[in-house]
């Protein structure tokens, strides 16, 4: 696409060189960097704990993704390119907080390198600028470096894919919420604080850096962090609370994720005496659970002695079977 400029020549050979000419600072000698797929622009060259972490997370698996090309496939063919723009975005730099076109190469690198840390060169003297949330004297000499703090400190680069339409949109329940009163955002708990190697010809360098896995809705431990569950039964009632302690947006986050609250109730002689379920999402009830909320349910017992087992299930997509959904939190309570 014509918005896509990809690194000028002479760029994409000055970030080869850097393996090649000495350094002028101290590294860290030792081996070199791990073996990771090649990349557009060679990021892989000296960035390649990065590299390693974004190949398998789902950014770098945002077009190849198999529940992604399923539920596109769903869409009538002349809807399905609308997805195309956050899934292989061009380069949002110039752009922030506005949803990406989407670009005509490498599809299989998903939300690349470029996507997110490339100027796209509408001017000359830009091409080849990568931007970092650090000092740019920090970076690496291969190419040209521009630092905004706003890469950690600020939304607007996530907001590009999750901000700009209904279905796909946490940054607007983020907003006003305690995480961001205290300035906690995204990248406070997506992309935590790492200390990470460059590599050059000199050796490792280290430097801070921030994690890039995101984790997030394909995470089971991190879904588990996010929703507490609080049971209790009076007067032939059963109380359930589900609070969304640890998600700093909507739960679920996206509008095509479903939570799936289960409650079985047993008598004291083990048999079912009841079975209730809540579904919570934006699709069909518009009542995802917003950050720090506490819902309350009530259901009949049907049983004057006995247990009440409880589950939230978390579904990618409203046609997940339920027995391949993650329980996000359990619990039991015997009365």
């Amino acid at each position: 696409m014509s918005r896509l400029r990809f690194v000028h020549a002479a760029a994409a050979a000055a970030i080869a060189a850097t393996l090649l000419v000495p350094s002028r600072r101290a590294g860290t000698q030792g081996p070199g960097p791990q073996s990771v797929p090649a990349v557009m622009n060679g990021c892989h060259l000296c960035h390649a704990e990065y590299v390693k972490e974004w190949a398998a997370s789902h950014h770098g698996k945002a077009w190849k993704d198999e529940h992604y090309q399923a539920e596109k496939a769903k869409l009538p063919r002349d809807k399905q390119a609308a997805c195309h723009g956050c899934h292989v975005p061009v380069q949002t730099q110039n752009a922030l907080g506005k949803q990406p076109a989407a670009r005509s190469k490498s599809l299989d690198e998903g939300v690349a390198c470029v996507s997110c840390h490339q100027i796209p060169g509408a001017k000359p003297e830009d091409i080849g600028t990568i931007v970092g949330p650090y000092p740019a004297a920090d970076m690496v000499k291969g190419h040209a470096n521009r630092q905004d703090k706003g890469m950690v400190t600020g939304v607007a680069i996530c907001a590009s894919c999750h901000g700009t339409d209904q279905v796909h949109n946490q940054v607007d329940s983020w907003k006003g919420s305690v995480y961001e009163k205290e300035g906690r955002t995204c990248q406070s708990c997506h992309m935590p604080e790492v200390k990470r190697k460059t590599f050059d010809k000199q050796g490792g360098f280290p430097r801070d850096g921030r994690k890039h896995t995101w984790p997030g809705a394909h995470d089971a431990d991190f879904l588990k962090k996010a929703a507490v569950l609080d049971v209790k039964v009076e007067g032939g009632k059963v109380m359930v609370t589900v609070t969304n302690e640890g998600a700093g947006h909507n739960l679920p986050g996206g509008g095509e994720r479903e939570l799936v609250l289960v409650v079985r109730v047993t008598g004291a002689d083990g048999k079912e005496a009841a079975t209730w379920r809540e579904t919570f999402d934006l699709r069909t009830k518009n009542n995802r659970i917003k950050p720090k909320e506490s819902r309350a349910l009530e259901f009949d017992a049907k049983a004057p002695a006995g247990a009440v087992q409880v589950r939230l299930l978390y579904k990618l997509s409203p046609d997940q079977a339920e027995d391949k959904a993650v329980v996000m939190a359990a619990k039991e309570t015997k009365f």
